[in-house]
């Protein structure tokens, strides 16, 4: 099922990711602009879980699939107060590192530009951790440990506290370059 890009109720962008790299800061620099309407929810998440409810498990899974959308009427209310933007948009940074989302966005909106923004892996992953420990979702003392969990989290479908695994850029990305003309698709650094 496709859609056009030219419905007021579906975004003309999405900010697919990473983690911890600037995607907060962008969907709000992008919402000042006059003629580009953003998603009141950061994070909606919709093109995670193909029209399913969303069964995150881990610290914080629960509020990840009560504060996701996963019904196609929810995601275009994010759209709906839309006016005269000449575009609109939404960020969700687990889009990247999630299997299946670029084949449903595409699926949706083939049309759509992309906008990933990268850090040195590193950097994030240790950005990410320090910030689930600060938010209390981190269960192990330090990032060693963290890492070695990292299997049995993926296992067990975390909603976060996946470190190693979301920094695989090129691997993640490559499912949009499959899918997507690369003029649809910015990377930034």
């Amino acid at each position: 099922m496709s859609y056009s890009l030219g419905e007021k109720s579906l975004p003309s962008l999405i900010i697919i990711g990473a983690p911890r790299c600037g995607t907060t800061s962008l969907h709000a620099y992008l919402g000042q602009h006059p003629d580009v309407y953003m998603s009141p929810l950061k994070e909606t998440n919709f093109f995670l879980f193909d029209q399913k409810k969303p069964a995150f498990a881990g610290p914080d899974g629960e509020n990840i699939n009560r504060d996701s959308i996963y019904r196609l009427e929810d995601y275009r209310k994010q759209f709906a107060p839309r006016t005269t933007e000449k575009a609109a948009g939404e960020a969700s940074p687990r889009y990247l590192g999630s299997t299946g989302t670029a084949a449903r966005i595409h699926a949706f909106l083939p049309d759509v530009k992309l906008i990933a923004i990268l850090r040195n892996p590193v950097k994030r992953a240790l950005s990410h951790f320090a910030m689930r420990k600060r938010d209390g979702w981190e269960p192990c003392e330090t990032f060693e440990q963290a890492m070695t969990d990292e299997p049995k989290r993926l296992r067990e479908n975390w909603a976060g506290g996946v470190y190693l695994q979301r920094g695989f850029y090129a691997h993640h990305l490559q499912a949009y370059f499959e899918k997507f003309p690369t003029d649809q698709i910015r990377v930034y650094l």
